[in-house]
């Protein structure tokens, strides 16, 4: 491009760890011009940070067409979104993308973003953020001997199309690795991994017993599955939830596991359930608070009307 954009439209499928990421930068209100749906059926959080409500939500499968209306001078896509990225390029709209999927993608896409926005000092910023929360956590956790560290099984759990299945993150994906820094030991590494999520069953889930269980949901009510769950037989005979070891990861607007902008305080939750003893003073609502004020200058007011009402999951100190 000759020119910074003016612009911007984030379009396609998993749109929501981009738009989250480039609402962190002041200068999106004003740039950003439309962005695909990020409602995952708990209300749509983009709407409050688009302080100037101008731009345009769209479907996240719009055409290439659709999106070439909005006369974006540049589209952000993710990476698995190239055909139509192809597409728009044909028609002479710039295209850059992203993941925002494994941490380590995390420094690149902001950096990326804060050249796009130009505002480099702000990427900066908020990987520092990141660095410092993986730095304090590895620095309690880096020692452990492995018999200290408890098997742990990270569950997603999906009803879509009327099925209900269970299924274990890639071993790359964020979910693993903040797993892993946080002291414990996933459990799922030895069956055959898809590149997405891999549908496991109850038999398997039991063959392997973990000693602590993350259960989340993107689409459904994870206080309520969580709820079942513990009153399930087949699941009750499970040393986790025979030992309330059963967590119900943070929900808000969506759930807290995906590497959108929140998984910060996730990777402390995590740490301080699974290695508690290391983590004594872990807050959830001040760790909360400090993000949603850091990230998008959400304060103390806000936060109560706004975010407060929407929380869910194993949230522990906060007041609700």
């Amino acid at each position: 491009m000759d020119s910074p954009p003016q612009r911007i439209v984030i379009g396609g499928n998993g749109s929501i760890m981009i738009v989250d990421a480039i609402f962190a930068f002041p200068e999106a209100n004003d740039l950003v011009i439309g962005y695909a749906k990020t409602d995952q059926g708990h209300g749509n959080f983009t709407q409050i940070l688009d302080k100037n409500h101008s731009a345009a939500m769209i479907n996240n499968k719009a055409s290439i067409e659709e999106t070439a209306t909005l006369k974006p001078d540049l589209v952000l896509l993710k990476s698995y979104m190239k055909e139509m990225g192809d597409g728009l390029e044909q028609l002479g709209i710039p295209v850059a993308y992203m993941d925002f999927e494994s941490l380590e993608q995390y420094k690149r896409d902001l950096t990326n973003l804060g050249i796009i926005l130009e505002n480099p000092s702000r990427a900066v910023e908020l990987f520092q953020y990141y660095e410092n929360i993986i730095t304090n956590v590895t620095n309690a956790t880096k020692n452990l001997e492995e018999e200290l560290k408890p098997s742990v099984l990270f569950i997603y759990y999906s009803s879509r199309n009327d099925t209900i299945s269970f299924n274990v993150p890639p071993l790359d994906w964020a979910q693993t690795t903040m797993i892993e820094l946080a002291g414990g030991s996933p459990i799922w590494t030895d069956i055959p991994m898809e590149s997405n999520w891999t549908r496991v069953n109850i038999e398997q889930i039991a063959a392997w017993n973990p000693d602590i269980i993350f259960l989340t949901s993107y689409f459904d009510d994870i206080d309520t599955i969580k709820n079942e769950i513990m009153s399930d037989t087949l699941w009750g005979s499970l040393q986790a939830v025979k030992n309330d070891q059963l967590y119900a990861i943070p929900m808000g607007f969506y759930s807290w596991d995906q590497p959108h902008t929140r998984w910060g305080v996730t990777q402390q939750w995590m740490a301080a359930k699974i290695q508690p003893d290391l983590f004594p003073n872990f807050s959830f609502d001040e760790t909360s608070r400090h993000a949603y004020y850091f990230l998008y200058g959400l304060e103390a007011d806000d936060y109560d009307s706004v975010i407060l009402p929407k929380l869910q999951g194993d949230i522990g100190d906060t007041i609700q």
